[in-house]
């Protein structure tokens, strides 16, 4: 029988690098000491302190939190009863606050939870999934008003690559309605210029991807070379994008005081650098919400 701690370390880092999923890498800690010390955990939050200026606006963003949304499910349904699962949103934890466990269509803290909710996470009863993650900046901003000054927090959606070698090694992309990046080992953002009303922001096969509130798509690069996706939807309309499965996904969002809130789902083909309306979404669930899909 194979000694599976007996495994080459350079094995074991080129298997480690290839574990997103934070419960896989877990999973691959937990398999015995060699293995634990081959990887170490993905932490998070993330801090890249910086200033950002504008008139007498002064804004630093202080850290990063990253939010996972997880798929619980028991092993011990059987044929006449399906197992039971739960949809959870965790916010990582910091030196100050606690791990959070949070409504998944919004950020408010679970109270109470459902008495079937399990009391010890067990990973030989359940199964763990990891179904997507969002990162959100917390923003502390000045401004220097003459007559009154003022300090406000607020959060905001970032998009964030990290190096899978070197979490030192970073890019981030933020949005006040205008779209700025920072690079590791630089102290203030840059803004770039002729980009309004951004509506959505995402990392998708490692390129950023924004849509702004007219519809067009920009594409943008390692390199910070920008392509063009054609417009989608309304002008107005509210517009969210999500990665499913192995596909990019435009949400338009439509409100109508007489017919109520109705959704329109374009899939982006890479190939002919176009969105194409689905007609149906089949077995997808998509879950939108104020910090995006």
């Amino acid at each position: 029988m194979a000694d599976w701690s007996q495994l080459p370390q350079e094995l074991l880092v080129l298997i480690a690098e290839r574990l997103e999923a934070r419960f896989d890498v877990v999973r691959f800690r937990s398999v015995c000491c060699s293995w634990r010390s081959s990887v170490p955990p993905k932490i998070y939050p993330f801090h890249p302190t910086y200033l950002r200026t504008r008139g007498r606006l002064v804004g630093s963003l202080s850290h990063i939190t990253r939010y996972t949304f997880y798929l619980l499910r028991s092993s011990r349904g059987d044929e006449t009863e399906a197992p039971a699962c739960w949809l959870v949103k965790i916010g990582e934890g910091s030196h100050s606050v606690k791990m959070q466990l949070l409504n998944p269509f919004s950020d408010s803290k679970l109270e109470s939870l459902p008495r079937n909710f399990p009391k010890v996470l067990d990973l030989t009863n359940f199964q763990v999934i990891e179904l997507g993650h969002q990162y959100i900046g917390l923003y502390h901003m000045y401004f220097n008003h003459p007559l009154e000054p003022r300090y406000i927090d607020y959060r905001k959606k970032v998009v964030l690559q990290q190096s899978s070698t070197n979490f030192d090694d970073f890019i981030i992309f933020e949005s006040f309605r205008r779209l700025a990046f920072l690079r590791s080992g630089e102290k203030e953002c840059t803004v770039l210029e002729n980009v309004y009303d951004i509506e959505d922001i995402i990392s998708f096969n490692e390129k950023f991807y924004a849509i702004e509130l007219n519809g067009k798509t920009r594409v943008i690069d390692q390199s910070l070379n920008v392509s063009f996706l054609p417009h989608v939807g309304s002008p107005r309309s509210r517009k969210f994008l999500v990665k499913s499965h192995d596909n990019l996904l435009a949400v338009e969002m439509l409100s109508n005081p007489d017919k109520g809130v109705g959704f329109r789902v374009f899939r982006m083909s890479e190939e002919d650098h176009k969105w194409d309306e689905m007609e149906s979404l089949r077995d997808r669930i998509l879950f939108l919400g104020f910090y995006g899909a």
